[in-house]
């Protein structure tokens, strides 16, 4: 009879469902998706965690290291350097890449975000065609989106970080607290949302998600989205 193997107990991580993030980008998405009829719900189940655990929890705790060290002049230039830039790859890797899984998991190709403008609008136009239960509102907010922060996002995590071809000097900006606050917020927003939009049209045509009030959401687990009828039966 062959001995036991000793286990040992570890933490997996001291960041919680009291975390807005947390809440909407994992359980909130996973009871979404969850009501769908999908054939390869756990598939998707598991990303979503991997995308949590291996890119937005990551960030979120460079974000937490920057928020007790950035303004120390005792911490060095480059340890402030190194967590900003494990930030910033991180939170792109969970939008370009752990999202995109997981739409495509859903049946969604959704690459066209990531193109360049012309290609984006020719591409957007051609899905919301295939696609038209998707909302009409969807290539646009991604549109605006792209206006707003991904496009400089993008050009800042491809052509600075990875391929050194930008001075520092004209992405100092990404280098400051309040502009990764922003970006972070910035950026798992828009996975829910776009995933939301996606899995809105796949209900059946009784049901909708709808958006539980800020007030009503559980302070433990505060989930933006729940399920309704979309013509309740009166009384």
């Amino acid at each position: 009879m062959s001995a036991q193997v000793p286990f040992e107990i570890k933490p997996f991580a001291d960041v919680g469902t009291k975390e807005p993030f947390v809440a909407r980008t994992s359980l909130g998405l996973i009871d979404i998706l969850q009501a769908i009829d999908l054939p390869n719900k756990q598939a998707i189940s598991e990303e979503i965690i991997t995308m949590l655990s291996g890119s937005l929890m990551p960030a979120f705790l460079s974000l937490r290291e920057l928020r007790k060290c950035v303004d120390k002049s005792d911490v060095p230039v480059v340890t402030k350097a190194k967590h900003f830039d494990d930030f910033y790859r991180h939170l792109w890797a969970a939008y370009k890449d752990r999202m995109q899984k997981v739409a495509r998991l859903m049946g969604f190709d959704v690459g066209f975000i990531f193109k360049n403008d012309s290609s984006f609008e020719k591409e957007a136009a051609q899905f919301q065609s295939d696609h038209p239960k998707v909302h009409h509102s969807f290539a646009a907010r991604l549109a605006q989106d792209r206006n707003l922060w991904q496009t400089s996002l993008s050009r800042f995590r491809n052509e600075f970080l990875e391929h050194q071809s930008l001075q520092r000097e004209s992405v100092a900006g990404f280098y400051e607290l309040e502009k990764a606050e922003i970006a972070f917020d910035n950026v798992w927003m828009a996975i829910e949302d776009i995933i939301v939009d996606l899995a809105a049209s796949m209900l059946p045509p009784f049901f909708q998600i709808v958006e539980i009030p800020e007030q009503n959401r559980d302070p433990a687990c505060p989930k933006r989205f729940g399920f309704a009828f979309v013509n309740p039966p009166t009384q």
